[in-house]
């Protein structure tokens, strides 16, 4: 069972600089372009009953990608799946109760429908348990969760375990991997008709490649790629005070104002007098 001492034993992890109890994994480098990254989070509290009973609202900012959720307490455990992205998504922030642990699996675009098979359009933006996809793989992930004996043998078990279920998954994904790369080179600043070009498909073809593996559009996919793409090179800059740098890979102003909005549910202005309360997964852009 996932521990105190079961976290900190490891030289594998990378802290999060916001949060001391949350620590990511890199997966294993073949489940590189499926699975972002592993995330460990674990209650803080020595109080049975966490001492904020109104903690703050987290935005969570869409990636058109989905994520697996483990989470264990001293009452009983859950599985839960949310589906890839398109929408902000509001959260609880920092509510652990004592001895909670959560074991995240970040998926990249198109990652959870290589491991599943399930068509992305039917997850979009839906929250489900694991066993709703796959009762199989919610029981052989949750027992190796619950059983492992440190975070280094999980990550590797959870690594084996992954890598062979997407082996036996037949169902191939040239053709949308390559697309994926191109739009995140071009930071989502690539018309369809020359994407669908060279991939040598039709525009069409590649609609329906986006909507079954991604679960979005092709537009709204690059939408996402160049918002998250400014968010990332902004918080990387120490100038925060310039605005205009948000603005970074956009056509104008107004497509800006208008993708920010829609995907972080409020004003770039607001955004960067709030920034702790949102969140995007550092390792998908």
């Amino acid at each position: 069972m996932v521990t105190n001492d079961f976290c900190i034993n490891t030289y594998r992890g990378i802290t999060s600089k916001n949060m001391m109890n949350q620590t990511y994994f890199m997966p294993h480098p073949m489940l590189r372009q499926y699975i972002a990254n592993y995330t460990l989070l674990y209650s803080t509290s020595t109080y049975t009953e966490v001492a904020d009973t109104t903690p703050e609202d987290l935005i969570i900012i869409p990636d058109a990608s989905g994520c697996f959720i483990f989470g264990f307490d001293n009452w009983g455990a859950y599985k839960n799946c949310w589906g890839p992205t398109s929408k902000p998504v509001k959260v609880k922030k920092n509510n652990l109760l004592k001895d909670e642990r959560m074991f995240f699996i970040e998926f990249l675009p198109g990652g959870l429908s290589m491991l599943t098979g399930v068509e992305q359009k039917e997850l979009k933006d839906m929250h489900c348990t694991i066993s709703d996809i796959s009762r199989k793989l919610a029981m052989i992930l949750s027992d190796v969760i619950q059983s492992a004996d440190g975070i280094d043998h999980l990550v590797s078990e959870v690594d084996r375990i992954l890598l062979s279920w997407i082996e036996n998954n037949s169902r191939k994904q040239l053709n949308i991997t390559s697309a994926i790369h191109k739009i995140r080179l071009s930071r989502g600043n690539i018309s369809i008709k020359r994407l669908a070009e060279s991939e040598y498909i039709s525009e069409r073809h590649l609609r329906r490649l986006f909507e079954r593996e991604i679960g979005l559009s092709v537009k709204m996919f690059a939408r996402l790629t160049r918002l998250n793409n400014s968010l990332r090179v902004y918080k990387s800059n120490r100038n925060r005070s310039d605005l205009n740098m948000l603005q970074d890979g956009f056509f104008d102003e107004s497509h800006f104002i208008r993708d920010f909005k829609e995907f972080c549910g409020t004003t770039p202005q607001s955004f960067i007098k709030n920034m702790s309360g949102f969140y995007n997964e550092p390792f998908k852009y």
